[in-house]
């Protein structure tokens, strides 16, 4: 797990500066906000801000502990830290119960269930193994499309070890580093994925929309996925 943390390290980086070149750069720099205080003020103010984040991260990553656990002890934690009183944190259950959203996250993962019950995912590799193309772009396209119609999870676990059971042991490393890139740039086109419905929520734009931003930086990414794992192979890493 750690050499493939550390290989996905470039896609990462890879990532962040398409998603800058292609918006983010865009964006005013001016925000009308004066910085008078030293720079240290704002660091600490970012870390005050980041910690939470950190910390769910390494009880998850580093304790196994479950998600919906590591969430609710920092929100615990950060009561405590922030000294939040009873009567702040009370409106905050009532903010935080959005109808639209909750009825959407659950349309999503109903729709999802019933893609799985139709056995389209199980069809998938029988369909693209008829394709005259090598066995990895078989892989690679099963899985980008699979994770578009039912997520993530369920494709890799109905098909990474078929995927690695075609490659020598020892030689597997690009084979995962590509299936993995491609699966997580399909989620961000991908209907039942429930971030994507929240985002589009927040910022009310409509999910097609969004996707249809999105996809130019998926397919340039996907792209560099097939550079980046030949270049693992042909390096033997």
């Amino acid at each position: 797990m750690g050499v493939f943390t550390l290989a996905m390290l470039p896609m990462m980086a890879l990532l962040m500066a398409v998603g800058w070149l292609v918006y983010l750069r865009k964006l005013p720099k001016d925000t009308g906000f004066t910085a008078d205080q030293p720079k240290r003020f704002y660091w600490k103010l970012l870390l005050r801000s980041l910690w939470t984040i950190l910390f769910t991260v390494v009880l998850i990553v580093a304790f196994s502990v479950p998600v919906h656990i590591a969430i609710l002890l920092c929100i615990l934690c950060n009561a405590v830290v922030s000294r939040f009183r009873w009567q702040e944190l009370k409106p905050f259950f009532a903010s935080a119960f959005e109808a639209r959203l909750l009825v959407s996250t659950l349309l999503i993962m109903v729709f999802k269930e019933v893609l799985a019950a139709t056995g389209v995912i199980n069809r998938l590799p029988e369909l693209f193994s008829q394709l005259a193309i090598p066995s990895f772009l078989v892989f690679a396209l099963v899985f980008f499309f699979g994770s578009i119609i039912s997520g993530s999870q369920a494709i890799i676990v109905l098909c990474m070890g078929m995927a690695m059971a075609t490659v020598e042991r020892g030689s597997d490393l690009p084979l995962f580093v590509l299936l993995m890139s491609m699966t997580y740039a399909a989620m961000q086109l991908s209907p039942v994925h429930v971030c994507l419905a929240v985002c589009a929520e927040d910022y009310r734009v409509s999910l097609g929309a969004l996707i249809r931003k999105t996809l130019p930086l998926v397919l340039l990414f996907c792209l560099c996925a097939f550079l980046y794992s030949g270049l693992l192979w042909v390096t033997g890493i």
